[in-house]
C-alpha cells in the first residue's frame, strides 16, 4: 500500500521506532494544496491553487498501514485516497492523512515536518511501538457503552456531522429499524485520554466521547469510540471492570474517574458498561476467553459476513472481510453498535424505574444475547 506523507512519517528514525525498519520512499508532490498547523500544533492541509506540498510516498504492508493509523490516531485524522505526482512525472493514487475538526490555519515553514521537538516525537513513536507489542489481540476497533441519565441536554450539538454520528444516523433508515428514525439524537461531546496502568507504567489512549439521547426522555448512552486501538484491550477492560477508569479531557485537564467527569457534564451513569470489539481476525482461543471473562468464548452466531462471540457484557465481532479503511469499516459496524445502544437504553430505563420506586425491581427482561441474536437474524433474513 502506498501512503503519501508530508510530516513525521518521512523521518527514518521515527519509521524505525514505529515499524522496526526504515521504509522505502519515493519523492512526490501534491499539487494545488498547502500545509497548515492547527492550534494544537498538528499539521493539516487544504486546497490552494498554485501551491505544492512536497513529500514522500511510503510503501507499506497491511500491518504497517495499521500502525500508521494508530500513530495518526483515527479520532484526530482520517485516511483517504488522493493523486500525487512523482519526480519522474508519474501520477500515483496514494493514501494520505488529513486532520479532522480543524480550528486554525497557521503558516508552516517550508520543509518543516513537525511543530514538536523531533526527539519527543521519536520517544512517542517508541511508546506506541511498546503498546502494540504488549497487545496480544489482532488489530481492532473498540467501543465502550455506558447507560446513563442526561441531566444537561444542552451538551448535544444538533448539527454534529462526524463520520461516527453520520453512520449511526443511517442505521434507523434500514427498513427493519425505520420506526426508530426520529427517536434519537446523537452528538460528539468531548475527546479524552484514557489512562491505563500496565505493569506499573501508565499509557494513554485517545478516545472520542459520544452521547445518544432518547428524545422523549432523559435516557441515553455514552459511547467511547476507539478505532485502531493501540493499548491492549484486555487492560482497558480490566480498568473499567475494576472501577479504576481514569480519563483526562481537553476541557478538564486533571485526571478523574470517568463517572466523576461525566457528572461534571450533567451525565449520570446508570448500570454496567458493555463493550464491542471488531477484530481484523479471530484471536487465539485463550485471549478470546480472557476478553470475554469466561472459560470459552460463546460463539453466538456465524453469518456470511461475520462470526460473533459474546458474554453478557462483551461482544466480539470478526468480519469475514475486515476493511482496511476505517471510514468503510464504520458503515458495517453501525448496525451492531445501534443494537447495543438499544439494549443499554433498556438498562438505563430499568435502572431509572428502580430508583423512582426506591427498591429493586424485577422486571421481565430478555437476555441481552437473545436480543442481539434475534435482531441480527431478522435483519439478515430481510435483506
Amino acid at each position: 500500500m502506498k501512503l503519501f506523507s508530508y510530516g513525521t512519517l518521512r523521518n527514518p528514525q521515527i519509521q524505525r521506532a514505529l515499524f522496526g525498519v526504515g521504509i522505502n520512499m519515493i519523492p512526490a508532490t501534491l499539487h494545488n494544496h498547502e500545509i497548515y498547523a492547527d492550534d494544537d500544533g498538528y499539521f493539516h492541509f487544504d486546497k490552494k491553487d498554485g501551491n505544492d506540498i512536497c513529500g514522500d510516498i511510503l510503501e507499506l504492508n497491511q500491518k504497517q498501514i495499521w500502525i500508521a493509523d494508530q500513530w495518526e490516531e483515527l479520532t484526530e485524522y482520517y485516511r483517504f485516497k488522493i493523486n500525487v505526482t512523482t519526480n519522474t512525472d508519474i501520477t500515483e493514487e496514494v493514501y494520505i492523512y488529513n486532520k479532522l475538526a480543524v480550528k486554525a490555519y497557521n503558516t508552516v515553514e517550508i520543509n518543516q515536518n513537525s511543530n514538536n521537538d523531533i526527539e519527543d516525537v521519536i520517544k512517542e513513536a517508541g511508546i506506541l511501538n511498546k503498546k502494540i507489542e504488549l497487545n496480544k489481540l489482532p488489530f481492532s476497533d473498540v467501543y465502550i457503552f455506558f447507560p446513563c441519565f442526561i441531566r444537561n441536554k444542552g451538551l448535544l450539538d444538533l448539527n454534529c456531522t462526524t463520520n461516527y454520528v453520520n453512520e449511526m444516523k443511517h442505521v434507523p433508515s434500514e427498513r427493519l429499524f425505520h420506526q426508530f428514525a426520529e427517536r434519537f439524537t446523537r452528538s460528539f461531546i468531548d475527546k479524552c485520554e484514557m489512562i491505563i496502568n500496565i505493569s506499573g507504567e501508565e499509557y494513554l489512549q485517545t478516545s472520542d466521547v459520544y452521547i445518544t439521547l432518547r428524545n422523549d426522555t432523559c435516557l441515553g448512552v455514552v459511547t467511547l469510540a476507539i478505532p485502531a486501538i493501540s493499548i491492549p484491550p484486555l487492560y482497558l477492560y480490566h480498568s473499567i471492570s475494576d472501577g479504576n477508569f481514569l480519563v483526562k479531557s481537553k476541557n478538564i485537564q486533571r485526571a478523574l474517574l470517568l463517572s466523576e467527569q461525566l457528572i461534571e457534564k450533567g451525565i449520570e451513569i446508570q448500570g454496567v458498561p458493555r463493550s464491542v470489539i471488531f477484530m481484523s481476525e479471530k484471536p487465539a482461543k485463550d485471549n478470546l476467553a480472557r476478553l470475554l471473562a469466561m472459560e470459552n468464548g460463546n460463539n453466538l452466531a456465524q453469518y456470511e459476513s461475520a462470526d460473533i462471540y459474546a458474554s453478557e457484557l462483551s461482544l466480539v465481532e470478526v468480519p469475514k472481510n475486515f476493511n482496511e479503511n476505517y471510514l468503510m469499516r464504520i458503515r458495517s459496524q453501525a448496525l451492531t453498535l445501534f443494537m447495543i445502544e438499544l439494549i443499554l437504553l433498556q438498562d438505563a430505563s430499568i435502572s431509572g424505574f428502580s430508583m423512582v420506586n426506591k427498591a429493586d425491581v424485577d422486571l421481565p427482561r430478555k437476555d441481552s444475547l437473545q436480543v442481539i441474536e434475534k435482531l441480527v437474524s431478522d435483519y439478515y433474513a430481510k435483506r
